[in-house]
């Protein structure tokens, strides 16, 4: 569902060495009410998808992967590094856990395939939300 709030917020991520760690800042600020969790998802544009990588939560950490720092109240900034051990493996969507998820998550960020999502109280589904593509190539 599409909804109209002055949240507003910005993703910044660095693939590093050779694929095996995303270094990422999120921003966000002017939200309609706490945050709840913030994550990236593998969708296309339009089209909602399930969580693969964790970047924060004030919820229940999900199972099988390390579990994610605390989301602070807006307005924040968060930094992080995400490597193999925190993809959440999605069968449905064909995405594995480990090494080979990660590689698929990095290969759906390339296509355009994945966004960032920050979800809130008022907003449980997600406040904000934007598309990641790729800029540059990859840092060692």
């Amino acid at each position: 569902m599409t909804i109209n709030s002055p949240g507003s917020g910005e993703f910044k991520a660095t693939i590093r060495h050779n694929g095996t760690e995303i270094e990422y800042e999120l921003t966000y600020q002017d939200l309609s009410s706490d945050v709840t969790q913030a994550h990236i998802h593998f969708g296309r544009p339009a089209i909602s998808g399930m969580i693969v990588l964790f970047l924060c939560t004030n919820l229940d950490p999900p199972s099988g992967v390390p579990t994610p720092k605390a989301c602070p109240a807006a307005p924040a900034t968060i930094t992080g590094t995400l490597t193999a051990a925190d993809v959440i493996a999605r069968p449905a969507q064909g995405i594995d856990a480990g090494a080979t998820g990660f590689t698929e998550i990095l290969e759906a960020i390339r296509a355009g395939a994945a966004y960032a999502n920050v979800h809130t109280t008022v907003y449980p589904s997600g406040e904000i939300r934007g598309r990641l593509r790729s800029h540059r190539h990859d840092k060692d």
